[in-house]
Parts: C-alpha cells; structure tokens; sequence
C-alpha cells in the first residue's frame, strides 16, 4: 500500500475525528480491560468528536497518514508527549503506526527534547515496545477512562 505522511489541517479536522473514534470503538472490544457503553460514549464526545478535535487541533502538532486521498493515521504531540496515535483498525500491522511514531519522533527530537513519552492502554504496548520504548510506570487514569490503568513509557532520542 503506497501511503504519505503529512501536516494535518483544518479541513482534515472532520476525517480525524471520524478516525478517532473508529479508533475508540475498536479499543472499547479489543482493550484488555474494555469499556463500558458510557465510558466510549464520552472519550468519543471529550476526545474524539468534532468539536474535541477542533480544540486540540490547535494545542497539538499533527501528522497524518493519507493513501488515495483517504486519512489511515493520525499521530499528535504537544512538546516530547504523543497524545494520540490512532491507524484505522482495517490498516493495522501495516507499518503506518510505525512510519507515524519515527516522523513524531523526529520531530520531538528536532524541537532539542532528549526524551519522548506517552501513555497507553494494554492494547497498545507491544507496538510500542517494538518501537523501542519502555514503561517507566503505572497509573490509574481519570477522566472517561477512570479506574483503568494506564502505562507511562518513554524512549531517550
């Protein structure tokens, strides 16, 4: 599959979103904790929507996975933490994440940061691991997710 990684703009906001949450709903059956119908509903409406991603489209730098016009991943940080990287669940295990995580990465290390962060759910943390990161800790997380755990991982660039 021949796909690009680009700057996220405005107008991809819509797509984005719609990805997101597509994210969301497969995490919600696939996650090994799994969510509860009100727990997808609101990290859908607080991080997920339209409106969400309006917000964070300015709080966050994006890069976008596209491949025939279409948005398959997304990645954001805000100074060296990944806040989000999401690949449409049908594009899974096909190097997007991991083209996203190294652009993202470079990135960070380029705005003069030595460390990169974030937190992830189970689902999440062999990718990570293969992308060289490692868990520093746990923590219960609050907000749509609460009472889940959450690691906290980190890789020196």
């Amino acid at each position: 599959m021949q796909y690009s990684i680009g700057t996220m703009q405005a107008g991809d906001i819509t797509e984005v979103s719609e990805l997101i949450c597509e994210s969301y709903r497969f995490l919600a059956v696939n996650d090994g904790e799994g969510y509860t119908e009100k727990q997808l509903n609101d990290l859908i409406e607080l991080r997920g929507s339209v409106q969400a991603i309006k917000v964070q489209f300015y709080e966050y730098h994006w890069l976008l996975a596209k491949s025939r016009q279409k948005i398959v991943g997304t990645v954001a940080w805000k100074d060296n933490e990944i806040e989000k990287l999401y690949v449409l669940p049908s594009e899974h295990r096909k190097g997007i994440g991991k083209k996203l995580f190294e652009a993202a990465k470079e990135k960070i290390s380029d705005q003069g940061y030595e460390e990169m962060n974030l937190s992830c759910s189970g689902y999440g943390l062999p990718f990570y691991h293969k992308m060289g990161m490692e868990v520093y800790d746990y923590k219960v997380v609050s907000g749509p997710l609460a009472g889940h755990k959450s690691a906290q991982l980190k890789i020196q660039l």
